[in-house]
């Protein structure tokens, strides 16, 4: 009389036996457990085929499951309609969902027992939750990150117009420059980058350096979907240059003949923001292209306190670099970039103790030829 009431590990069963064997059994009431979830949890991207796989692990004595998918926060308002709570009843432990919207989900799992011919359940188990993320960005790892070092080559041009001191002189060089680099991403998009850059040259046969820094914030986007994609880095940050006895010390006579700096120098430092993009080109799994652009404004410059204000126009407003590189990848870990970019550097500044309110001018032009080896870590 209780047949559909029985558990779902005994229902409809029965043993042969002759007609005047007797057995004893016992029937234990028993409840289900929760579903072990196993896919998909964290981040991930969209699907292909507009459908995701859930998996989860097998509950003793179910006999079917209810899956429910509801959105949390879809990133684009034209995906909103898609937003409503989706519930599927399964026999498997495992079925493909239509889900395809960028944005974060959550998924549940309940087992059931003693469903009936209309799939009503008599048991229903507890209720397993768990939750994950549809992002373009998603092969991007947490706590991954590189380290490059630089050698970079340049013809490189010098020119200063000094009032204060009378003259007009314009000398080319060969520039020579290590360069230490490094990027992390503590998140998927959100990354930090920093740079040390040391770099020597010649003027009238003497030997000068500058030393640069940098230190960014940028976010990194895909464009498409396709594996072999469009990436785009836009980034802002700080940027400074400290130059060593460079600059004419107008406490001496000096002089511009036949068109070259014969000065005697100072040391000066300049710093400012700066912001730009890097755009890269995945074109298989072993090479990619990329462009580089940035600009830098200096807001500072600090000469031995003889430096009475910044210009706000004129040489100090042509502060850019663009360029293109290559990497080859060797492995999982190493690889190699070659590459070329353009600079302009500039900066006009008004000084102490002269007579000229016309500004002191610098251009520093360079086009840098580089090779990199380049070591990633993290995930």
């Amino acid at each position: 009389a209780a047949a559909d009431r029985l558990p779902a590990d005994v229902k409809s069963k029965h043993w042969d036996s002759a007609a005047s064997r007797i057995e004893d059994f016992e029937i234990e009431r028993k409840t289900l457990g929760a579903a072990e979830l196993i896919e998909p949890v964290g981040v991930l991207l969209p699907p292909a085929t507009g459908k995701l796989l859930f998996r989860w692990r097998k509950v003793e004595g179910a006999e079917g499951y209810e899956v429910r998918v509801r959105s949390v926060k879809l990133r684009t308002p034209a995906a909103a309609t898609e937003a409503a709570e989706k519930t599927f009843v399964v026999n498997e432990t495992s079925t493909e969902l239509p889900v395809a919207a960028e944005g974060q989900y959550r998924w549940e799992v309940r087992p059931l027992a003693n469903t009936d011919s209309h799939g009503a359940a008599g048991a229903i188990g507890p209720k397993s939750a768990a939750d994950f993320d549809l992002n373009r960005n998603a092969k991007f790892a947490e706590g991954a990150g590189y380290i490059a070092v630089s050698t970079l080559i340049s013809p490189y041009n010098y020119r200063v117009v000094s009032p204060a001191s009378g003259f007009n002189g314009t000398t080319d060089s060969l520039a020579l420059a290590m360069r230490l680099s490094a990027e992390y991403f503590p998140k998927p998009q959100w990354g930090l980058g920093t740079a040390v850059e040391n770099t020597s040259f010649k003027i009238l046969g003497t030997s000068y350096s500058r030393v640069g820094f940098e230190l960014t914030a940028r976010y990194r986007l895909k464009l498409d979907d396709a594996q072999n994609g469009w990436l785009l880095y836009p980034k802002a940050g700080l940027e400074g240059r400290q130059y060593f006895e460079i600059y004419p010390d107008t406490s001496v006579a000096v002089s511009a003949a036949g068109g070259t700096i014969a000065v005697k120098e100072i040391s000066m430092l300049t710093a400012g923001p700066m912001a730009g993009f890097d755009l890269r080109k995945q074109f298989s799994g072993t090479f990619s292209l990329g462009l580089k652009f940035s600009y830098f404004m200096p807001l500072t410059v600090l000469s031995g306190g003889d430096v009475q204000a910044l210009s706000s126009g004129g040489a100090s407003a042509r502060n850019l670099s663009a360029g293109l590189q290559g990497l080859y990848w060797m492995g999982p870990r190493w690889a190699l970039g070659l590459g070329a970019y353009l600079e302009n550097r500039s900066i006009a500044f008004t000084r102490k103790g002269t007579a000229s309110t016309r500004p002191e001018e610098i251009y520093m032009d360079a086009t840098y030829f580089f090779g990199s080896l380049i070591y990633t870590f993290g995930k």
